[in-house]
């Protein structure tokens, strides 16, 4: 016996999640005890552990870490870092209940770790394929006087690579259909498709616009700007970038994403800048008259 239970902490489509105490070393782990029709025969076995070593040997410090697969009673199970937190769709429906928004530079202080996290899943040659709120975990904390206390949060993305393990049939029959599944960028219809850097790009953009307009982007969606006069003009062509239906037509890389981005911050800086001198240009002109 290696690890004592202490609580279930839920269930997805890849199997049961319990928090667990390791023994030996007292360390809080995550227990993933995989569904049995994911792992039924010895050829899914090799391929769950080919997937699994390839996705434990890329370490990054937004990626949540995987230490051992096994074998219990015929159970096959898996234990990752343990990351205390919320997940993103936590945080979301709070907001929701609350009646609050995510302001723009909240929004992007989620989305921006989140494309660097599966830029280094695709520099190692792994394509994540099921971001989405479930697979974010936050942890946030305020600094500053408490009247103006500024949202720091710290990310961590879980599920590298093991999306693959599901076959196209049970991935489906998991979802039903594509109104079940939203963050799937088009090109996985099929559930048979590895897509590309694109394709998590295409995930990170519905997260952006859910965290933005309080809805997800389904159909024709209306731009932001449509849904918030508060947002500067350029997010509209991010996020209408980053949700282009062919994926060619989108951000060839997370890091291509996270520039613009960045980049669209500082325009607005120069232009908040411009305004303020322009401002006190005025101002100056009136008391001089």
């Amino acid at each position: 016996k290696k690890c004592e239970i202490d609580r279930l902490l839920g269930e997805g489509m890849l199997g049961t999640t319990f928090l667990v105490k390791h023994i030996a070393s007292g360390k809080d782990l995550v227990l993933k005890v995989l569904h049995h029709n994911l792992v039924a025969t010895q050829r899914d076995r090799d391929r769950l552990r080919m997937l699994f070593e390839r996705a434990r040997a890329v370490r990054h410090e937004l990626l949540i870490r995987y230490g051992e697969l096994g074998v219990h009673l015929d159970d096959v199970y898996l234990t990752e870092e343990y990351y205390p937190s919320e997940n993103l769709r936590q945080i979301i429906q709070g907001y929701i209940d609350q009646k609050k928004t995510f302001t723009l530079q909240e929004a992007c202080q989620i989305v921006i770790p989140i494309l660097e996290a599966a830029e280094a899943g695709h520099l190692a040659g792994i394509i994540h394929q099921d971001l989405k709120p479930e697979n974010i975990l936050l942890q946030t904390r305020r600094t500053g006087p408490q009247a103006n206390a500024k949202i720091v949060r710290s990310t961590k993305v879980t599920g590298l690579g093991l999306v693959s393990i599901v076959s196209p049939t049970i991935f489906a029959e998991s979802f039903v259909n594509r109104a079940n599944a939203p963050y799937l960028a088009p090109e996985l219809v099929g559930f048979d498709q590895e897509g590309g850097p694109q394709a998590d790009v295409y995930s990170v953009g519905v997260m952006l616009y859910e965290l933005l307009c309080g809805q997800r982007p389904m159909g024709t969606y209306l731009a932001p700007t449509r849904l918030r006069s508060d947002l500067p003009d350029h997010l509209d062509q991010i996020v209408e970038i980053a949700l282009a239906k062919n994926p060619e037509d989108r951000y060839p890389t997370p890091r291509d994403m996270i520039n613009d981005i960045q980049r669209s911050f500082l325009v607005e800086m120069q232009q908040s800048r411009t305004r303020i001198s322009f401002r006190n240009l005025l101002v100056g002109i009136g008391v001089g008259a």
